[in-house]
């Protein structure tokens, strides 16, 4: 749908290798230390709103910018990754996207005051208006986005303000993905903000509040919460919307395999809902097996 292909012409273990990307959902799998992460991280980097874009100011239901961090998906080593040592090219689906159709990406030095340069990573053709980031939003999530409440000692309250209409929408959904009967009470969608920044997501109802969901439950809240953070851009602002990425890693992490197969479902239908692609990693063979199915379903519609 946006990314067409990834060439990476250097990046630590991995260099002069093509990806190619499913148009709505596309699973990044293998065994640990294969770099899917670092993978996932490098298909997000080049993508921002910045004050030229109409979305600027937009921001997901828990209030991120939609702007993937550096810190969020890298952790580089000046020692045993020198500046220069990572080159990537993304090459889009023929929309406009962005100029030429691909964005070049290549790391710099980062100038710091008193301390040896660190490392960035900017568009290799230039550093002029119109040269930098794809003016698209990004929503990464993380393995610390993605982290149980439980392991938080401290948190405050975040606001998140939900039409009703949105929180049936995220409780009809996550029922349906974890196979959860109606319990009583009126449920809620609540958040909370640790001290460390990270902020935690779930269902109150009246049998449990966020405090007391499982980690699966928050995941699938905050995967739910993501979704419909690009459901309002769409909404708002029409055709100034031309789409989005959704990157998760560890798609699979603290789900029971049968709600696997319902979250995929779930993803499929909201990226053509919401016109986002898409991208996860992940360890599950049921991830993958439903995969499958589901791209043979897809290719059987379409004739």
């Amino acid at each position: 749908m946006i990314i067409k292909s990834i060439e990476v012409e250097k990046f630590r273990s991995i260099s002069a290798v093509t990806f190619e990307l499913g148009k709505k959902l596309t699973a990044i799998a293998g065994r640990n230390a294969t770099q899917k992460t670092t993978l996932l991280g490098m298909l997000g980097q080049p993508f921002a709103i910045s004050k030229d874009s109409p979305l600027f100011g937009c921001s997901t239901v828990d209030g991120y910018n939609f702007r993937s961090q550096f810190s969020e998906k890298f952790k580089l080593s000046i020692n045993y990754e020198p500046i220069g040592s990572h080159k990537w090219t993304l090459n889009f689906h023929n929309k406009g996207y962005y100029q030429n159709n691909r964005i070049t990406i290549q790391s710099i030095a980062r100038k710091q005051k008193g301390k040896p340069d660190g490392i960035r990573f900017w568009n290799a053709e230039g550093r002029k208006k119109g040269e930098g980031y794809v003016q698209l939003p990004v929503y990464y999530l993380s393995l610390s986005r993605l982290a149980p409440i439980g392991e938080s000692s401290k948190t405050s309250t975040l606001n998140i303000d939900l039409t009703p209409e949105e929180i049936r929408y995220c409780v009809r959904s996550y029922r349906e993905i974890l196979s959860i009967s109606q319990v009583p009470g009126t449920p809620t969608i609540s958040a909370e903000k640790s001290v460390g920044r990270h902020v935690y997501t779930g269902i109150n109802d009246g049998i449990h509040d966020i405090f007391t969901n499982s980690a699966g439950e928050g995941n699938i809240s905050k995967i739910i919460l993501a979704v419909l953070s690009f459901k309002r851009l769409k909404d708002k602002y029409k055709s100034n919307y031309k789409g989005g990425i959704l990157l998760i890693d560890e798609l699979d992490a603290t789900l029971y395999g049968f709600s696997q197969k319902k979250l995929l479902k779930f993803l499929l239908d909201s990226a053509k809902e919401c016109k986002i692609q898409i991208i996860f990693t992940t360890h599950s063979p049921i991830v993958l097996n439903e995969m499958y199915k589901l791209r043979k379903d897809e290719i059987k519609k379409s004739g």
